[in-house]
This record gives structure tokens, C-alpha cells and sequence, in this order.
């Protein structure tokens, strides 16, 4: 049998008898409400005890429709005789449907009687109503209750607040109990400012709100109606806002504009702009702010009624400006009068980069007091032209920003611009022997002999593919080393050799050695009574040598042991 709560205490008398078995007793049970939210009591009756003894009893439920003692239940102890027992069902939820049966056990187990079903109130239903009597600081709302859910009402009133969905955390009224019309006073409201409202409801089994209104106070005094636009373009000492102004309430707007403080809910007596007048959208620059501070901003409108705000904004603003943050990118396309680097400027330090460029100077830490470049302003990369170098020159370089707290720089690069090259010249790890027709390019020679007796190696083997010309030398080289694996060979020294931080050492062709020979008095360090092996090879059993001592060109055999000077190419 399923039953719905009436509003009255005594709900309904329902007797469940059980099925008479020997030795198990009989009961009955009734339902009531309880006043105590969210409860309702059970009571029961033990017809007959039978030939047992109860030793508990209580009440069992749940919402399925299946109650037993292994899901809810209340529990009452021994029961000595027949007669009435009773027990508050707790926990329940509104608008459910319930299933209960009362129970009894003793040795021979558990007995139950019949299945009841009930249905728990609702809760309150009720609708808000509109906002009138608006001033700057008061309004008046209030609502109807349509019902009361089946639960008896413990309250009802209005709840308001400056952001939507307001409840009974907020500020609210408590207007008597029952249903029907009532009408509620909201006060200590802000001028301007936005609310919104809801009606509420209380009964037994919770809270319910009506539709949400909004309003803005002073709205009804025929001031302006304004909105706020957003706080842009933050920094340090301004930043950027403004707002729209929707209705000038029949009145002209004679000024408009942003007022803002360090506290909320800032007004006209506060800092301001006055940025026109009349309806629509405008812009406003909010200057002689302090650094890292939170302020409030409203728009506002003024008309001869009074002066209307917008919702408040906050922001806070950047802390002071630093110098800015920039790093210096690598130097490249190095010729012989120019160069290209360039930077990146990383932050502006919270100022604008008003010049960014690199400087140089032979001399290292250069600033913008030496030659430099102009690349610009902002942030993020810049590349930049370095001319009017010149030749075969160590330079320092570091990219520079600025901003209105100063000038910072990037980190020190250094690179040297390439020839004229000569002859004789201290470069690449050893002395310049050999230039070729352009002028950049050409052969370098260890100042040092790397063996006074050393073997070509590899007789009577043939390694095949060497030259003798001049640009040969290294692939002559690796060809040796590869075909050859024999170490401490001429070939395998020079190209094992590491001479003041290169490694790109070789063994001459014979052209190469022949002009070593040419500028042996510019290089140094030979033996000039000695021959010298190249990596040119005649044979299996034999490969080119130069004399020293008259520039003869000459056969060696691979096995014989010579002496080796290395060389490189730049």
C-alpha cells in the first residue's frame, strides 16, 4: 500500500498483520510524520508473542522496495511481551518513496511484517518578486509561497548579493512562516551597484529559492545606467579602462569617466577622469597609480539627478620597471670588414624598449658608447650588420635594450675577422706558408717537426688514389690512414695529431711540401740537411720526399724513415 504524508501529525494508522506460524510472534505497524526534519516515526505492534522470546525488534527500509536488517534499520532490543513499539526512521530525503516493514527475531530467526510504502514532502515551491521602491541604499522585493511542499514551513524571506545565485550565505530577510505573499525590505545597498535577488523557502525538509531579479540601486531616481569595461594595458604607474554608458534615464549625461581607489566601491570624491559626456562607449587612461597595488575602478555617469556606476573592476598593477633582459646571438657571415649578430630581448623589464641594437669594440665589456647599431624597438629578436671592420681583427661584441630606467646588455661574444692573410703569419695553430688566388684561403704549417724518423709504411702495398697537387694533402691523408692500419706511420701522426686546440692535421701532398720548402726559413724549425715524407705515393714499395737542404724532389722508399711536418688548410 502506498501512501502520501499529509501535512497533519498523525499521518496514517496502518496494521500489518503477519502470517500465524507456531513459536513466531504477531505484529502490526503504523507510520507517522515526525516535526523533525528529515525524519518520520514507525510504530509497531506485537499481536501475539507465540512460544518465543524477542530478543530485538525494530524497523527496517530502503528505496527499492526489498527492506531487510542488512540495509537500514533502527533497532529497540529485547521486547518482553505483546503491545505497541515505536521508532524514528532518520535520514530521509524529500519527494522520495520509502518501502518499511517492521521486524522482530528471537532464536528461531528473523520474522518481518508487511510491506508499507510511504512518499517524504517536498520542498517548498514559490516564486520572487519584482524589485520597487528602489533608492540609492534600499529596495523593496519579497514573493509567494505557492505550497509548502507537504512539510510544514519553518521560514521564508529574500537573499541578495553583487553576484548572481545568492542564498543563505549572504545577505537575507526571514519573513514569518506559511505560505501566501510576503514582501521583504533589502537595505545597506551601494549606490549604483548591481544586485541580484531571490525569494527562499524553508520547510522541514530543506530550503528551496524562487526565480532570480536584478536591479541596480538608485536606478529609480533617473540617474545614468553605465557598465565597466575591463582593466587593460597594466603597468607600473597606468593602465587602460573606460566603460559604455546605456541610458541617460531622459537626462543628459553632462560627464563620464573611471574613478578608482586602493579601497572598494570607489566614488567621484575619489581619484578620476572625466572623459566627456553624453551616451555611448568611452576610454579612459588611469594614470599616477603606485606600483604592485591592487586598485577598484567603477565607470561612472553623471546627469543633473546625480551619478550612476558601473560594476567595480580590480586589478593591480606591475611592479617599478627594471632595466631590460637581453641576450646576445652568435656572430656569423664573418668576411674580412663585416659580420651579422644580432639579440633577443627577453622582457622589457616592465618598461617600454624604446632602442636595441649590438655594440663592439677590440676591447672587451663594449657599450653604446662605441661603434653600434640602431635595430629597432620592442621585444624579441633582431638581427644587426656589423661593418667598417677591419682585417684579421679580434672584436668583442653585446647586444644592448633600453628602456626609461636604462640601458642593459647581453651576454659577450668574440670573434676575428678574416685576412688579408700573408705569408709568414702567426694564424690557425701555426705559421702561413701558402695563400691561394682569393686571398681567404690557404695552408698553415706546424712550427715543430712531429718525428725525424718515421716510415711511410705500408710496403709493398699499394693505396692508390693520392695526388700531387696542391689541396690534395688531406685526402691523400685519409686515404693512408684508411688503407693502412699500421701505426706510427707519417700519415697516421699527422692526422692523430691535436697542436694548439685543431685537429685537422695532414700529411703534405708533394706540391704542398715543395712549398713548404719555398718559406722554410719563414715557417722554422726544419732540418735543413734532412728529406721530408709527403702523402703522395709513387709505388707499392715507394712515395715522394723532399729534400731540405737543396728543395730536390725525390723518391723514397716507403720504408725508409724520414722526417714529418704536419700541415692544415684554412
Amino acid at each position: 500500500m502506498k501512501v502520501k504524508l499529509p501535512v497533519s501529525s498523525i499521518l496514517l494508522i496502518l496494521i500489518l498483520l503477519f502470517s500465524c506460524k507456531k513459536d513466531f510472534p504477531r505484529q502490526a505497524a503504523v507510520l507517522t510524520e515526525s516535526m523533525d526534519k528529515p525524519t518520520a516515526i514507525a510504530s509497531g505492534k506485537v499481536i501475539d508473542l507465540g512460544q518465543t522470546t524477542i530478543t530485538d525488534h525494530g524497523f527496517c527500509w530502503d528505496i527499492t522496495g526489498y527492506p531487510t536488517v542488512d540495509v537500514n534499520k533502527i533497532t529497540l532490543g529485547q521486547l518482553g511481551q505483546t503491545g505497541s513499539f515505536s521508532g524514528k526512521i532518520p535520514g530521509l530525503s524529500p519527494k522520495t518513496v520509502y518501502y518499511l516493514k517492521a521486524w522482530v527475531s528471537s532464536e528461531n530467526g528473523v520474522v518481518y511484517g508487511d510491506l508499507i510504502s510511504f512518499t517524504t514532502p517536498d520542498l517548498p515551491s514559490l516564486i520572487t518578486a519584482a524589485i520597487t521602491n528602489i533608492t540609492n541604499n534600499s529596495a523593496v522585493s519579497g514573493g509567494t509561497v505557492l505550497s509548502d511542499g507537504g512539510s510544514l514551513m519553518t521560514a521564508h524571506g529574500i537573499c541578495w548579493s553583487t553576484s548572481k545565485n545568492p542564498d543563505l550565505s549572504v545577505n537575507h530577510t526571514n519573513d514569518s512562516i506559511g505560505t501566501g505573499v510576503f514582501v521583504s525590505t533589502i537595505s545597506g545597498l551601494i549606490e549604483g551597484t548591481k544586485y541580484y535577488v531571490r525569494s527562499f523557502g524553508t520547510n522541514y525538509y530543506g530550503t528551496r529559492y524562487g526565480n532570480e531579479v536584478n536591479f541596480i540601486a538608485g536606478h529609480s531616481q533617473s540617474i545614468p545606467i553605465v557598465t565597466t569595461a575591463d582593466v587593460l594595458n597594466i603597468g607600473s604607474m597606468t593602465a587602460t579602462s573606460g566603460g559604455e554608458v546605456t541610458s541617460d534615464e531622459g537626462f543628459t549625461v553632462i560627464e563620464h569617466g573611471v574613478c578608482w581607489s586602493i579601497t572598494p566601491n570607489p566614488t567621484t570624491t575619489d581619484s578620476k577622469t572625466n572623459d566627456g559626456s553624453g551616451i555611448g562607449q568611452f576610454i579612459s587612461s588611469v594614470t599616477a597609480l603606485t606600483a604592485n597595488t591592487t586598485y577598484y575602478l567603477k565607470a561612472y555617469a553623471t546627469n543633473e539627478k546625480g551619478t550612476g556606476y558601473g560594476e567595480q573592476k580590480s586589478f593591480t598593477t606591475k611592479p617599478n620597471p627594471v632595466e631590460p633582459t637581453v641576450i646576445t646571438t652568435p656572430i656569423t657571415d664573418i668576411t674580412t670588414t663585416s659580420a651579422i649578430s644580432g639579440g633577443t630581448v627577453q622582457d622589457n623589464g616592465g618598461a617600454t624598449v624604446t632602442r636595441r641594437g649590438i655594440c663592439w669594440s677590440t676591447i672587451q665589456n663594449p657599450t653604446i658608447g662605441n661603434p653600434h647599431t640602431n635595430d629597432g624597438s620592442g621585444t624579441g629578436v633582431f638581427f644587426s650588420s656589423l661593418t667598417t671592420l677591419t682585417p684579421n681583427t679580434l672584436y668583442y661584441v653585446r647586444a644592448y635594450a633600453i628602456n626609461n630606467v636604462g640601458t642593459s646588455y647581453g651576454n659577450e661574444v668574440d670573434f676575428t675577422t678574416s685576412g688579408p692573410f700573408y705569408i709568414g703569419q702567426n694564424y690557425g695553430g701555426g705559421i702561413i706558408f701558402y695563400i691561394d688566388g682569393t686571398g681567404q684561403h690557404g695552408l698553415i704549417a706546424a712550427t715543430v717537426d712531429h718525428g725525424t724518423r718515421v716510415v711511410w709504411g705500408c710496403e709493398p702495398n699499394f693505396i692508390g688514389g693520392t695526388l700531387l697537387a696542391i689541396g690534395t694533402g688531406q685526402s691523400n691523408t685519409t686515404a693512408i690512414v684508411t688503407g693502412c692500419i699500421t701505426a706510427g706511420i707519417a700519415a697516421r701522426i699527422c692526422n692523430d695529431l691535436v697542436l694548439n686546440g685543431y685537429s685537422d692535421w695532414f700529411l703534405p701532398s708533394i706540391y704542398e711540401l715543395h712549398q713548404m720548402y719555398l718559406q722554410k726559413n719563414v715557417i722554422g724549425g726544419f732540418a735543413i740537411d734532412h728529406s721530408y715524407w709527403s702523402s703522395s705515393e709513387n709505388s707499392d714499395y715507394t712515395a715522394y720526399v723532399e729534400d731540405f737542404s737543396y728543395g730536390g724532389q725525390n723518391y723514397g722508399n716507403k720504408g725508409t724513415a724520414y722526417n714529418v711536418r704536419a700541415i692544415r688548410a684554412f
